[in-house]
């Protein structure tokens, strides 16, 4: 890993999120998606709408389309990761985190 500049924290729920998962497409999450979404949290794509003030980063394995969605505490280097899922169901979620 490079220099990460902004600290992990996650909502309680993420841990069971990944264990819904592929175990290889959760291990590459957690291996590779994460860390870089530390070294640079702007590369996600800002939601819009009732989600303006999240982002999500796209992650493809085997064929099924995850989203990590997270906030970001520029202030504090904080990256909140608020949920990870297959794109069926991530907004349904995340919604019900938020709220």
């Amino acid at each position: 890993m490079n220099n990460i500049s902004f600290t992990l924290e996650a909502h309680k729920a993420v841990k069971k999120d990944l264990k819904k998962i592929y175990p290889k497409a959760a291990k590459e999450i957690v291996n590779k998606v994460i860390p870089h979404i530390l070294e640079n949290p702007s590369i996600g794509l800002p939601l819009v709408g009732i989600l303006k003030g999240y982002s999500k980063i796209e992650f493809h394995y085997q064929g099924v389309s995850y989203r990590i969605v997270y906030n970001i505490d520029r202030e504090m280097k904080i990256v909140f990761i608020i949920a990870v899922g297959s794109r069926e169901k991530i907004y349904e979620r995340l919604m019900r985190r938020i709220s």
